[in-house]
């Protein structure tokens, strides 16, 4: 007599491989439920530009570093002026560009940064801590020493509602861009306003995260700060000026940091690609 083995039912086979015991620490606080992406919490960092500011490139790649050497997914890439256009003119199509780009690579979140902000290496982890659609930063007027946002808040007051801020640096879940008529969330977008009410439109509002400040190497540009036509002319024959530089990547500081040519590399960040080249 031949005894069979009561066949096991196995609807289907499953592998989950965690790049860092980081990752496969925060999958278990979904309790069962399956993360929307393959690397939990992997962000895309997008530049709109490569205008920077002195300094802003070299901050900006310190914090991606920092937050990849925290075991969090970070990638980085600058969207580049096709130049055929005034100044400005095609800044809402490139921040698009940059959205589309984060969501159909498969990241969770994207951070639009401009190319004068100056992030401590943490800022991004704070953001992304708070786990909201869509969370800003606590930057500050230097001129007038008030935040860029309204309403205003003092600082240290954790996270709260904002009607707009300043675009100089947005984390938003690409989840929040299935909202949009393909995925477009700024077009149309004229001011700061435009767009945070949209959000609300679909059901979201945008947050400031009053305790994460964000120090900027220039002052924003606001409606009213040109005269006249010819001192607006002045302006956009300045700004088109600097966006055909070669962009600056240098480092600030060459004894403490990596060279590599003329572009600034953090250490961790050439340990990862294989050294010197």
């Amino acid at each position: 007599m031949v005894v069979r083995e009561k066949p096991v039912k196995v609807r289907h086979a499953e592998f989950a491989y965690y790049a860092t015991p980081e990752e496969a620490t925060r999958i278990k606080k979904f309790k069962g439920a399956r993360t929307p992406h393959v690397r939990p919490d992997a962000v895309y960092v997008i530049a709109i530009g490569t205008s920077w500011e002195p300094e802003s490139w070299q901050k900006v790649m310190d914090m991606v570093a920092y937050t990849n050497e925290r075991g969090f997914c970070c990638w980085f890439r600058e969207v580049e002026d096709s130049f055929s256009q005034l100044p400005y003119a095609a800044v809402n199509s490139m921040r698009d560009y940059a959205c589309l780009t984060a969501h159909n690579a498969g990241f969770e979140w994207v951070l639009l940064v401009e190319n004068d902000i100056l992030p401590e290496p943490d800022m991004l982890i704070k953001l992304m801590n708070w786990n909201y659609p869509v969370v800003v930063p606590y930057c500050l007027d230097d001129k007038y020493g008030k935040p860029l946002a309204f309403p205003t808040y003092k600082p240290d007051l954790g996270l709260q509602p904002i009607e707009w801020a300043v675009f100089s640096c947005i984390l938003m879940k690409t989840s929040v861009l299935h909202c949009f008529p393909e995925s477009a969330p700024f077009r149309e977008v004229l001011k700061e306003t435009s767009f945070f009410k949209k959000l609300v439109y679909y059901g979201h509002k945008g947050m400031q995260d009053t305790s994460t400040p964000l120090k900027l190497a220039t002052r924003p540009t606001f409606h009213g700060d040109t005269t006249d036509i010819n001192d607006l002319w002045k302006f956009l024959e300045g700004k088109d000026k600097k966006r055909r530089e070669v962009p600056n990547r240098r480092a600030i500081d060459p004894d403490s940091t990596s060279m590599v040519g003329d572009v600034y590399i953090p250490d961790s960040m050439l340990n990862a690609m294989g050294g010197r080249h």
